[in-house]
């Protein structure tokens, strides 16, 4: 109900609302178990999101004492603003605690693998997009330029988008590696905002750009994280191929293959930002990011497969409903970006646009390849393979 109430809320005073209850009831997700691994986890969890929930709440009360008492008027409130640096300073700081932007991602690595599968997924589907919201709702987007704060939150969220990849792919549990994956996929929706504060020119390309990633990859890194508890009570009946297939398509549509949704999301945002002029050339870098996720993906699949002995559930509820989200997070961004969003322009299926979008998720799968027949020709040390005794990057990395 937080989550929602953040989401649709018109005015700020409802938006904080819905912020807080949200970030609160999160805590109970997180220490589900009752652990002491969940419960530390919780502990981290609700730590920074009282400095999230303080920064906020310091940023919104400038906001409305600017005259952005209803979100619509927040953006030119804060433009005008006297206080517009400290604002959106206060704003980077507060959302991007919940966006797992880099270096306060830490409680995300930690969380999942704490979490169970569903909590997991409302994690890293929706919790985490509150962050973008935020920014999309408060930030003075496509009102004035801020090139020190834009080229500074581009920055960071290209050192998240590559840098999880190293704790990602070394990581023992899946989880944590899919926790790792959506810190590179949330540091790519960063890029997007951080050019839109750079040039308000670009703003409501970007702006478009990131609700339609946000869609898409709410809707299929949730069925991911799904994809682990399904695994768990299907992968060895008659469900078993059924449940890799469906896990593939999530895993492909997440990485940006083509014909995905995850391929309009990224065709979306490469326009966006292509005519921008930063200090390094996102528009080469961006499709790369396609290749860390595919890394990322790949590790946690090899770690699920080489976890337990699956069960042999039959046909359930929770399969049906993973079933759906297998269909939504692999085709219906194409619908939505097609009907209520006109201004992106949707890939085209020809050979040059298929390649593009193609090539990066081509070089993630070789460098696994290359990765698991080192291994097993015993190249690699034990310790990178399977993470014991102990993880060479513990979960949390920074933080911890």
């Amino acid at each position: 109900m937080g989550n929602a109430t953040a989401f649709v809320a018109a005015d700020a005073a409802t938006f904080t609302v819905g912020y807080a209850v949200m970030s609160v009831a999160a805590y109970g997700v997180v220490a589900h178990d009752r652990t002491p691994a969940a419960r530390r986890a919780a502990r981290v969890y609700l730590t920074l999101g009282v400095v999230s929930e303080v920064a906020v709440l310091a940023a919104v009360v400038l906001v409305v004492h600017a005259g952005g008492l209803r979100l619509a008027d927040a953006p030119a409130a804060v433009a005008a603003s006297p206080h517009t640096g400290t604002i959106v300073g206060l704003l980077l700081l507060g959302f991007g605690i919940k966006a797992g932007l880099v270096p306060l991602h830490g409680w995300l690595p930690l969380a999942h693998p704490a979490a169970p599968p569903p909590g997991s997924a409302v994690l890293s589907g929706a919790l985490v997009k509150a962050g973008l919201v935020g920014w999309l709702r408060f930030l003075p987007l496509g009102e004035v330029a801020l090139p020190g704060w834009g080229t500074t939150l581009v920055l960071l969220a290209l050192v998240g988008a590559f840098g999880a990849v190293v704790p990602g792919v070394l990581a023992r549990d899946p989880k944590v590696a899919l926790a790792y994956s959506s810190v590179s996929q949330m540091g790519f929706l960063a890029v997007l905002v951080g050019v839109a504060l750079l040039e308000p020119d670009l703003a409501p390309a970007c702006v478009l750009a990131a609700v339609v990633y946000a869609v898409h990859h709410g809707i299929a890194k949730g069925g991911l994280f799904l994809s682990v508890a399904v695994w768990r009570r299907h992968g060895a009946g008659r469900w078993r191929v059924p449940v890799l297939v469906g896990a593939a398509l999530l895993a492909l549509a997440v990485a940006g293959a083509p014909l995905g949704s995850g391929s309009v999301a990224k065709y979306a945002a490469k326009q966006a930002v292509a005519p921008a002029a930063l200090v390094v050339d996102v528009t080469a870098l961006l499709p790369l990011v396609g290749t860390v996720s595919t890394l990322l993906l790949a590790r946690a699949g090899v770690r699920l497969v080489a976890g337990p002995e699956p069960g042999r559930d039959g046909l359930d509820a929770p399969l049906v409903t993973w079933a759906l989200l297998v269909v939504g997070g692999t085709a219906a961004t194409w619908w939505l970006a097609d009907r209520w969003a006109p201004a992106l322009r949707v890939p085209r299926l020809d050979a040059v646009t298929l390649w593009d979008a193609a090539w990066p998720v081509l070089l993630g799968l070789g460098l696994t390849a290359a990765a698991w027949a080192a291994s097993r020709a015993g190249r690699l040390p034990r310790r990178l393979t399977t993470g014991e005794p102990d993880p060479v990057v513990p979960a949390g990395d920074l933080l911890v």
